[in-house]
């Protein structure tokens, strides 16, 4: 017995991607040939060790190619009592560039000014598009505390609200930029020149 599949009433048609589709097949590739040498070799033979580790090296190559690194982050005491500089460090295409952002002492003004300086190099670097913070805020959900970030992307006629989070680990400004740096990579790595 055989049966006919109905043509669907409307064809849904997927946007393209952000970025080559050549990072997925090689990621896939690497991960295809991993798992074959997982299920032919005991974890004791150096093939299974070395199929592991490619997988590794092609998901690290292909984070190294990021569009905007993190380079450092500063944390100092204000002009004023009661207040802190924060200064943020970013690359792109090789280019470092730094803002600083003074605050007052409270977390939620530490998170903010991290972010707003994360936000502020992001703009400097950028050239030909836009970023604006929208919001930081400090949220604790699964037993943890993360960063959680709105940031504005402007470029050409799209503007998009992107959302960013990082769990605080080392500290609340870090998570702040990493945050912001969640929120904005795909849009950032998409709108740099190939």
């Amino acid at each position: 017995m055989t049966t006919s599949v109905p043509p669907k009433a409307e064809e849904r048609l997927l946007d393209e991607p952000s970025f080559p589709m050549v990072y997925v097949t090689d990621l896939l590739k690497a991960f295809v040939k991993a798992v074959r040498a997982h299920q032919l070799y005991m974890s004791n033979n150096p093939m299974h060790a070395r199929s592991l580790e490619a997988v590794e090296d092609a998901v690290r190559e292909r984070a190294l190619h990021r569009a905007v690194l993190f380079e450092n982050l500063q944390v100092s005491p204000g002009r004023r009592p009661h207040r802190i500089m924060i200064t943020v460090t970013l690359s792109f295409r090789g280019q470092r560039e730094s803002a600083d952002e003074e605050s007052s002492d409270t977390p939620r003004s530490r998170v903010e000014a991290a972010a707003k300086a994360a936000v502020t190099v992001l703009d400097r670097l950028m050239t030909d598009h836009s970023v604006a913070l929208e919001g930081a805020k400090i949220v604790d959900a699964f037993d943890r505390e993360f960063a959680f970030i709105a940031v504005q992307g402007l470029g050409g006629r799209e503007t998009l609200l992107l959302t960013g989070s990082s769990q605080i680990k080392e500290s609340a400004e870090r998570a702040a930029v990493f945050a912001v740096l969640d929120a904005t990579n795909r849009w950032t790595d998409a709108r740099r020149p190939t």
